[in-house]
């Protein structure tokens, strides 16, 4: 990724690729419904975990706005009408996959979302483009903000959280992961292994999808830093 050719090779073909499976789920194909006892029904796509898919959504429309910030190309070579198209093009896919994360439902995708935009305002120029850069991200996370408070599943799933402080487990799982630590903290307790104490932790805990519970006999932390620290320790 240090070839710039490369890198955006990268990461036009990751946005054409988020952006051809939010256009299967628009068409109806591979699409199936996450039905939960707990919460509205989340649409996903190809059987993946609809967060998975959310957070694949979130990064492509990251991954949009990123190109078109950054193709000098198109700025320099094409027409005023070349570039309208090129922007509408993108603005377009953005848009489609915007609709899919809100309809997958994942309150971290939507987390993801809104760093990513904010990263954006760090770019370096002069002050009126650092000023156009903060509005236009400000206006980007203004509209996510009442997508989230207007559309289902996104609405139902954040009222749990902020009502009645429902993190989809997450409030049970994390202490239990946190006293793993505290008990091997320097060699953890084996990658695997973690997974299956902490499921032992917290099985007399009612929550998450019954159908599941049934079959799992191991809990993820659901944390990216619980998990390695649970697991390999310090």
């Amino acid at each position: 990724l240090k070839y710039e050719a490369i890198a955006k090779g990268a990461l036009l073909s990751f946005a054409i690729s988020s952006a051809a499976v939010a256009s299967l789920m628009v068409m109806g194909i591979g699409t199936t419904v996450y039905r939960s006892t707990s919460e509205s029904d989340r649409d996903t796509v190809l059987g993946q975990d609809p967060n998975t898919v959310g957070a694949n959504m979130a990064l492509g429309i990251i991954t949009l706005l990123g190109l078109s910030f950054g193709l000098a190309a198109i700025r320099q070579r094409f027409s005023l009408i070349s570039k309208l198209r090129f922007y509408l093009m993108i603005g377009l896919l953005m848009a489609l996959q915007g609709l899919w994360l809100i309809m997958t439902g994942p309150r971290a995708g939507m987390g993801t979302l809104g760093v990513g935009f904010l990263a954006f305002t760090l770019k370096r120029g002069n002050i009126l483009k650092m000023l156009r850069n903060f509005i236009v991200v400000l206006s980007a996370l203004s509209f996510a903000g009442w997508m989230v408070i207007n559309t289902e599943p996104m609405k139902s799933r954040y009222n749990k959280s902020v009502k009645r402080g429902d993190m989809s487990g997450r409030q049970y799982i994390y202490p239990h992961a946190f006293d793993m630590i505290d008990e091997k903290p320097f060699l953890g307790w084996g990658p695997g292994n973690q997974q299956y104490e902490l499921y032992e932790r917290t099985k007399h805990l009612e929550f998450g999808d019954p159908n599941k519970l049934k079959t799992r006999k191991s809990k993820a932390t659901h944390n990216l830093v619980l998990e390695v620290l649970t697991s390999t320790g310090i």
